[in-house]
């Protein structure tokens, strides 16, 4: 089962948005950690708190710059995404 996995975040008043597709669940988490994590590799966020919604999980929290979401939806092939949208949002 492959995974996409979305991220929205807020740093220093700007927003932005990433997407990635994990082989595994255990890829998911690694991501998850990793992106938590400054360029030296120390934390400087957490999540917060999380709910499973009809799609999969979303995952919300705060790092030093502000605040960032995270969703995690399962799919087989593109054609499971072709005009699904996929959304995280921050704040």
């Amino acid at each position: 089962m492959k995974y996409l996995v979305t991220w929205a975040w807020e740093m220093d008043g700007h927003a932005g948005a990433s997407a990635i597709v994990c082989e595994t669940i255990s890829a998911v988490r690694k991501y998850m950690e990793e992106c938590l994590k400054d360029d030296e590799g120390k934390p400087m966020g957490k999540f917060t708190s999380s709910r499973m919604t009809d799609y999969g999980y979303e995952y919300f929290g705060e790092w030093e710059c502000g605040q960032i979401a995270l969703s995690i939806r399962k799919f087989k092939n593109y054609s499971d995404m072709k005009n699904k949208e996929v959304f995280a949002r921050t704040g």
